[in-house]
């Protein structure tokens, strides 16, 4: 570790703190206004070269260093002492900084302790951490704090005798504006689509197992994507599937240091006007089952599946997405990612995938596919879509991105997904180089699995959407039948059908019965999503019409 006196220098500043993870409620419980009662130190910014800027087609989407520290928060902090309560704070702070993070070695609370970080002006809290926090290497992370300083504060009640371990390892000095005004809070590009647009209506339970990543590797930070996938038993282990270059270096300390964002989107099409709380469903830390070993996709299908530290709790809403290992191009669907570790998108695909070599190594390792443009855009991908997954019309994963040429002012490039039937067993022999192993426990064979939501088992329409129904017959010639459960006979139902760009191509209101007919009769031969909305409920269900 580096001498503290060479890069720590006492000083006062601000902070501004828009990450949250698992954790309980809290609030300030001692107000300061002395600049005796907080301790500051300050972080020599670390130096960014070209390399780090760059932006290969191997797309994560760097923008940060970690400067390596060795700082006992409990030695640094200003202590006091009140009737009831021993509060810590320390306040950590480098200048020029786009945004903080902070990676520790060492993350003990005793028990009935809380650990908080907050702004300055206390606008916002975040916190707070417990001894639920722990975590099996004991090392721990937090992410993301916008701004060049951040205030740590410590709660310890009088009947907790022991004290805390906490020990900062590492500051992520973000060089990258993560603040961009002119694109809201996000860096995606002005093509791309939002995962609640029209064109995700029929894909709201894939897009529940997609997830931000934030990615420790060799001292750099990056963006990626990726999705938490379904095993044969259905017992929600939490695998998450991902590219292998996304973590090309990383060591068994830096996965358990990653951190996994739920939920990050847009409640709607439009771009909100700040992050606000959308970051507020997280997760830190995994463990590595298997990879390809291919350098990234130079010579195999560039995947990674991680099994995170802890099982995402009840109200992040995930979904364990299916799959499916055949070797047979998806003849249409979607790709949900996270590009330049921006608010969800959704990206569409009208014409079949189609067979390719990302590193030109190896024959037919990857699906290649060409985007098409919809209802509200024409969803590409960028840097940060990587390890994102591409379904096919079942709602199945078929493979997921090492990268591509595609872009906003290049519509018409074409992107690579490693296969999932080539990651399945052909990157190698053993466990740690196959998916088989992990996804088929106990080698039953199966080709396909449909995905799930916790707990495994139950109906995942019902849980996700608060609203359910059956469509009969399907296909249909001229019209459907739509059978709700559960509804409110004093409120409306509205009933939409979308084509395959996201397009409306009829809408009805009813009166609410459980049995509603749908006539079809002048829509042509296709497939379709009827989209139901009820009560502030909606369900969605693909539909096909053949003549």
């Amino acid at each position: 570790m580096k001498d503290l006196l060479s890069i720590l220098i006492l000083t006062i500043f601000t902070c501004t703190v828009t990450f949250s993870q698992i954790q309980k409620p809290s609030q300030l419980k001692l107000d300061f206004s002395s600049k005796s009662e907080i301790s500051t130190l300050h972080i020599a910014p670390p130096s960014v070269t070209l390399q780090d800027l760059n932006r290969s087609n191997k797309g994560r989407s760097p923008f940060g260093k970690v400067v390596s520290v060795d700082i006992d928060f409990v030695k640094n902090a200003t202590w006091i002492a009140t009737k009831n309560l021993t509060v810590g704070r320390l306040k950590i702070e480098s200048k020029g900084a786009s945004a903080l993070s902070l990676y520790y070695d060492t993350f003990h609370l005793p028990e009935g302790s809380e650990l908080i970080i907050y702004n300055e002006d206390k606008s916002e809290i975040i916190g707070a951490f417990t001894s639920e926090n722990h975590k099996p290497l004991g090392n721990f992370a937090t992410g993301i704090l916008n701004g060049e300083a951040c205030i740590i504060e410590y709660y310890s009640p009088q009947f907790v005798t022991k004290k805390p371990k906490i020990n900062i390892s590492g500051v992520g000095y973000a060089y990258k504006n993560m603040t961009n005004l002119e694109k809201d809070f996000g860096d995606a590009d002005p093509c791309e689509v939002n995962v609640n647009c029209s064109e995700g209506a029929a894909w709201q339970e894939q897009k529940d197992a997609v997830a931000r990543l934030l990615v420790l590797d060799n001292g750099s930070q990056y963006w990626c994507s990726g999705a938490m996938i379904n095993n044969e038993r259905e017992d929600c282990t939490p695998y998450f599937l991902t590219a292998e270059h996304c973590g090309l270096t990383s060591t068994p300390n830096d996965i358990a240091q990653w951190i996994f964002y739920f939920q990050y989107e847009s409640p709607n099409c439009a771009n909100p006007p700040s992050e606000g709380t959308l970051a507020n469903k997280s997760l830190t830390g995994a463990t590595l089952k298997a990879q390809s070993n291919d350098n990234g996709g130079d010579s195999g299908s560039d995947f990674m599946l991680l099994e995170l530290s802890t099982t995402p709790p009840s109200d992040y809403n995930v979904f364990y997405a299916g799959w499916n290992r055949m070797n047979t191009p998806s003849p249409n669907g979607v790709s949900i990612h996270h590009p330049d570790g921006d608010i969800k998108k959704i990206s569409t695909y009208i014409n079949p995938l189609t067979t390719s070599s990302f590193g030109g190594i190896t024959p037919n390792t990857h699906w290649a596919v060409l985007w098409s443009m919809t209802a509200n855009g024409t969803g590409v991908t960028e840097v940060g879509s990587s390890g994102s997954p591409i379904f096919n019309p079942n709602g199945q994963i078929v493979g997921k991105l090492t990268g591509g040429i595609s872009y906003c002012n290049d519509t018409t490039g074409s992107d690579e997904y490693g296969k999932l039937s080539y990651s399945w067993a052909s990157n190698g022999s053993t466990a740690n180089r196959q998916l088989k192993v992990w996804l088929d426990p106990d080698n039953t064979g199966i080709t396909e699995l449909d995905g799930v939501y916790a707990p495994c088992g139950t109906s995942t329409t019902a849980i996700h959407q608060g609203l359910n129904f059956e469509v009969f017959p399907n296909p249909s010639q001229d019209y459907f039948i739509l059978k709700l459960d559960n509804v409110n006979s004093y409120k409306p139902m509205r009933v939409y059908i979308y084509n395959t760009l996201g397009q409306v191509v009829d809408s009805q209101t009813f009166k609410t019965t459980t049995t509603q007919r749908i006539g079809v009769n002048h829509l042509p031969s296709g497939t379709y999503i009827i989209s139901v909305e009820h009560d502030n409920a909606t369900a969605s269900k693909k539909v096909a019409i053949l003549k």
